[in-house]
């Protein structure tokens, strides 16, 4: 499997739960994240602004994925987005 492969494998929406063990302070806390993980295809705009943004060539690029997600802890929430851009 390749990292194209992979990505295409794990588009789509994903949840994750994980609850954290602090043993020296005898407290756990829970997590959990929507994840979702969008195929782009090489001529998306914005797959192609990225190139640009780091002085590679749109062509190089084989695939595009964008990933995003919303996560809460117990003491804190964050929303982020991650872009892979996969060259050949």
């Amino acid at each position: 499997m390749n990292v194209e492969e992979f990505f295409e494998l794990s588009a789509g929406k994903w949840f994750s739960h994980r609850t954290s063990h602090h043993l020296a302070f005898k407290q756990s806390e829970d997590g959990k994240s929507d994840i979702v993980i969008d195929m782009l295809t090489v001529d998306h705009p914005e797959v192609i602004k990225l190139c640009e943004q780091y002085s590679i060539l749109p062509d190089a690029a084989s695939c595009g994925a964008r990933v995003t997600w919303k996560g809460t802890m117990e003491w804190d929430q964050e929303c982020d987005s991650l872009w892979v851009n996969i060259g050949n």
